[in-house]
């Protein structure tokens, strides 16, 4: 997680990178963070904190009318 955190960091504050791709690099880094700081200390070492980035649009209930 650390080396996927850091290369995130280093991808929106390089300048060889494009900005899409420090813009996405900075949302994720967000993402991950957000939800790292907010994960509580367990005292089971078995617990585990899942991160899932999902971005599709929700999809549409089977009733609906295409």
């Amino acid at each position: 997680m650390i080396a996927i955190l850091s290369a995130l960091h280093a991808a929106q504050q390089s300048d060889t990178t494009s900005r899409e791709d420090r813009a996405l690099a900075s949302t994720y880094y967000s993402r991950i963070a957000s939800v790292i700081n907010n994960a509580l200390p367990s005292q089971d070492d078995a617990a585990r904190t899942r991160i899932v980035i999902d971005d599709r649009p929700p999809l549409a209930p089977d009733n609906a009318i295409n």
